[in-house]
């Protein structure tokens, strides 16, 4: 489900966006108007695009629902109604989905959000202890973590982490078994990080902690700490939900440059009411004035744009556009940065 909707609060995208998002509704709409009617039923996910200059009447959206027939549906909202193109070889679809191609090539990722539409927000179904300790061992979602998210993490992190200078604080939250800070820490090497980082790696489940420490205590890895200024911190295992436990954490550890949050605040691992509280804290207790954190994941993520404005902090990127037509879901990307107030006598 796509929606172009007004974004409230004066808040403006890339200065084109609205005119490339108004082109797109005007050249759009006459390809629909003789398409049949269908009802909505059960959308899977919603693509927020909202851009200021958008007329308050110029609301779109795209809806995927699967038919009765199995075939899936290409439903279009516009404010007069729902169409739908069923036909499997439409001559309008494929104009649609040209157009939308280009409208979306055209925004960035800080225009546009990803969110569920799950009927359910408040609690999800989470996946027993025992599976995290082998989860990404020949599973969709571990090829998935490795080809895709990671990397797409680290090009966005990357370049704060090479213009670091002296020491440079991070945590990785919901780690495992540190497969993805090994991954940073070669690529900052490689493109001649001279900042000294210490990397401290949280989760709760004890065999994927130990495997990073088995890569931690490596005479290889030794030798590169000592040569590049780069540390790892295993921490013993913890439970992020625990509140006490956490915020003691998050205390002990100090302040953070960077804080990166891959796959733990999301569906299927815990509630969105836990989400929501580890977020905040990251932003309370956790993030240095300026600093950067990176939430995503393979399953929709408990949170979204308008809460992590509600805890404070500065939205940077919402999505990876990229994503959104390459015959796979949509992901969202939220970078965020924890604002630097001014004093009053500033």
């Amino acid at each position: 489900m796509i929606a172009i909707d007004r974004r409230e609060g004066g808040d403006h995208g890339e200065p084109n966006s609205g005119v490339a998002i108004q082109r797109y509704l005007n050249e759009i709409e006459p390809l629909l108007e003789g398409s049949s009617r269908y009802p909505l039923r059960n959308p899977r996910t919603v693509i927020r695009v909202g851009i200021d200059d958008v007329s308050p009447d110029g609301s779109f959206r795209i809806l995927d629902a699967s038919g009765f027939d199995g075939y899936t549906k290409r439903s279009f909202e516009l404010p007069s109604g729902v169409y739908t193109l069923s036909e499997e070889f439409s001559t309008e679809w494929y104009l649609v989905e040209k157009k939308t191609h280009e409208l979306f090539h055209t925004l960035s990722g800080s225009d546009v959000e990803v969110d569920s539409a799950l009927p359910d927000r408040e609690e999800s179904g989470t996946i027993e202890a025992s599976y995290w300790s082998r989860w990404k061992e020949g599973t969709r979602s571990g090829q998935v973590y490795r080809q895709d998210i990671y990397p797409e993490v680290a090009n966005h992190v990357l370049p704060e982490i090479v213009a670091a200078r002296g020491r440079h604080r991070a945590v990785d939250l919901f780690g495992g078994d540190g497969e993805f800070v090994r991954l940073l820490q070669h690529s900052a090497r490689v493109l001649g990080s001279t900042a000294s980082l210490d990397w401290s790696l949280v989760d709760r489940d004890s065999a994927s902690l130990s495997r990073a420490r088995l890569h931690t205590n490596s005479p290889l890895a030794r030798s590169r700490e000592q040569q590049d200024g780069l540390k790892l911190t295993v921490h013993d295992p913890l439970d992020l939900t625990d509140v006490k436990k956490r915020q003691r954490l998050f205390r002990e550890i100090g302040p953070q440059d960077l804080v990166t949050v891959i796959g733990g605040l999301n569906s299927s691992v815990i509630t969105s009411v836990d989400a929501y509280q580890i977020a905040h804290d990251i932003r309370e207790q956790l993030l240095v004035p300026g600093g950067t954190c990176v939430i995503t994941g393979y399953t929709h993520s408990l949170l979204n744009r308008a809460m992590f404005i509600e805890m404070g902090f500065d939205v940077l990127q919402m999505s990876v556009p990229e994503n959104i037509f390459a015959n796979k879901l949509p992901r969202q990307l939220y970078v965020l940065r924890n604002p630097v107030h001014e004093s009053a006598g500033e």
